[in-house]
């Protein structure tokens, strides 16, 4: 995912601008320059996530995730008894056109 952050900052420069504004705004509203990062900053870096997000979105880390029940489960109607294993697919939605109108697209 790192590769492609770097990828998608080359392509992109006006996302890496934002990045850069919002990373240096940040700075500049410390008393302290020095100090460490606080959590009312981390959550501050709304365009930081964003970025982050699409790019984790698109790198698909984890093409598939196994787990097993350990319980029953109902699930939109079905049943997946305990002890089965089960199988998440985060390209499935991640790459999905039902749920973003350009799934491959960056953006």
């Amino acid at each position: 995912a790192i590769t492609l952050a770097v990828k998608y900052l080359t392509d992109y420069p006006l996302v890496l601008q934002t990045l850069t504004k919002e990373q240096e705004a940040i700075l500049r509203r410390r008393e302290n320059m020095d100090s460490g990062l606080t959590w009312k900053e981390y959550k501050s870096m709304t365009f930081t996530f964003q970025f982050i997000n699409e790019t984790v979105r698109l790198a698909n880390i984890a093409p598939g995730i196994f787990r097993k029940a350990l319980r029953d489960v109902n699930f939109k109607g079905y049943t997946i008894p305990a002890g089965w294993g089960v199988m998440v697919c985060p390209p499935a939605v991640h790459l999905n056109p039902a749920n973003y109108e350009n799934p491959l697209d960056f953006n």
